[in-house]
């Protein structure tokens, strides 16, 4: 779809691509250089914000339900030339504020369909920051500080594994974890049935929320300030966005 153009279900809208918040900042880097490299290449072209969308659409092409969405303006057929695994991607995707179960939405669960995703984006941002802090703190190899490593070894075991573990381990609680971290051959020995308790209880999906809650977790012991900063400003931006959304909605 060029610039100015009307949306037919005949056209395919360009869509530039948003970095996941966890990537490095090498990547983030190649996804901005191609976004800036589509926009020169393809200067009539309009090239839309994936925040434009609320999710996929997985109807077959030949289905008369994405048909229909697709006439309406419900659902838009989209191409993104640099994605994950650096590969052109196509998809039907719904307009924003549009849930994927189904297209008939009432204003109410739009709105809080709206407010879910600033929500959500929010609470990305916060862990990319924290991501920031925690590569910063790992960067400085803990020269300096003798007891970084323990106590973010610490966390991980607390926060990410399950008490009967640490109760079994003999670490359920902060005296006994203390003396564990200093008698090297238990330390190694814990940290390895805990590599197994990892494998053996976490799915793909455990590992990323476990990996939020532990950078969470890592910024909140280890640099207190900076994260009731961050928090805060970030509560500041959510409660902004979540007024603008009712503010799209007039409510």
């Amino acid at each position: 779809m060029k610039n100015g153009e009307e949306y037919t279900p005949d056209k395919i809208i360009v869509i530039e691509s948003e970095c996941p918040s966890w990537k490095s900042d090498e990547e983030k880097e190649k996804y901005e250089d191609a976004n800036e490299y589509l926009k020169d290449a393809l200067p009539n072209v309009k090239i839309m914000s994936s925040r434009d969308f609320s999710g996929s659409c997985y109807y077959k092409e030949e289905d008369e339900r994405l048909q229909k969405m697709l006439s309406e303006g419900k659902v838009f057929k989209t191409v993104r030339l640099y994605d994950d695994w650096h590969r052109i991607t196509i998809a039907y995707l719904y307009k924003s504020g549009v849930n994927g179960d189904t297209a008939e939405k009432t204003e109410d669960e739009l709105l809080a369909i709206d407010i879910d995703y600033a929500t959500s984006k929010n609470a990305e941002k916060l862990d990319g920051e924290f991501m920031k802090m925690c590569k910063e703190l790992t960067n400085e190899d803990f020269e300096g500080h003798p007891e970084l490593l323990n106590r973010i070894v610490k966390l991980i075991v607390f926060v990410a594994c399950p008490y009967i573990f640490k109760n079994k381990a003999g670490v359920s609680d902060e005296e006994k974890m203390d003396a564990m971290l200093n008698d090297h051959k238990r330390f190694s020995e814990v940290m390895r049935e805990a590599a197994k308790e990892f494998i053996k209880k976490y799915s793909i999906y455990s590992y990323d929320s476990m990996g939020v809650a532990l950078r969470k977790n890592v910024v909140c012991e280890l640099m207190p300030e900076a994260y009731d900063e961050l928090v805060k400003k970030y509560e500041e931006k959510l409660e902004k966005a979540i007024e603008k959304v009712k503010m799209k909605y007039q409510q």
